[in-house]
């Protein structure tokens, strides 16, 4: 049986080893979505100037095959993004999120765009949190869970002016108290959040309660170990 060949630019999300010489990497492409592929570990053993397997590299591949797992045929190098400490390790969170939140084999363009701008800012800022934001803010809206910051999810109607709002991932932003699981955010944060305006003081606070919220419900009983690593490196910041 014949098998069909495919071609797109991608980024390695994550890459592990499989049997002794082999590699099994979970790819996001920009025309076939997230794709598995099985490489063979003599490509990374030949003399190179860069690593076949390496995150935060967009390159060129080129594989074949019929089921869930295909092999990799070519993986040619476009452009490297050097990420360090801190914006190293938000890149890995980006990875590790959309390991875990996306189907493979989904054709979703929009979704690599809104990745590699990510990782690119991740790149070249010294403000990891604004392009790290922006990535969860604009993945929701791809994954169809977008926040309605103008209507109450309990009253059906346009929210009304008052001094604080509640958060619940189920429901969305109500004047009222929306019970277990919810978070409350003033009016100037909602304001801030539903600008996307990275730059005001009430935005962060507001965004890692209401993204990381949406995002917690979306994994369900699916854990994050970048996050841990980030909370640990934060702690170790404030520490110094």
């Amino acid at each position: 049986m014949s098998q069909y060949t495919y071609e797109s630019e991608g980024f390695i999300l994550h890459s592990r080893r499989f049997r002794e010489n082999s590699v099994l990497l979970d790819v996001l492409t920009q025309t076939h979505g997230r794709v598995a592929l099985i490489a063979r570990r003599s490509v990374a053993k030949k003399k190179s100037a860069f690593n076949p397997y390496q995150v935060f590299s967009e390159k060129l591949f080129r594989w074949r095959g019929r089921g869930e797992l295909q092999s990799l045929q070519v993986a040619e190098q476009l452009r490297v993004f050097q990420l360090e400490k801190m914006n190293l390790v938000c890149g890995l969170y980006c990875n590790e999120l959309l390991v875990k939140v996306t189907g493979k084999h989904l054709p979703m363009d929009s979704i690599y765009t809104v990745y590699r701008d990510t990782i690119k800012s991740l790149a070249s800022t010294t403000t990891p949190e604004f392009p790290l934001r922006t990535f969860e803010a604009k993945l929701l809206m791809e994954l169809g869970h977008a926040l309605d910051f103008n209507e109450d999810c309990q009253t059906h109607h346009a929210l009304v002016d008052a001094t604080d709002y509640y958060y619940h991932p189920e429901a969305g932003f109500s004047a009222a108290t929306l019970g277990n699981g919810e978070c409350k955010v003033s009016a100037q944060e909602l304001a801030a959040l539903s600008a996307h305006a990275v730059d005001d003081e009430h935005f962060p606070r507001a965004a890692k309660l209401v993204y990381a919220g949406t995002i917690k419900h979306l994994l369900g009983t699916k854990t994050l170990n970048s996050r841990d690593l980030y909370r640990d490196l934060s702690k170790f910041k404030l520490s110094k």
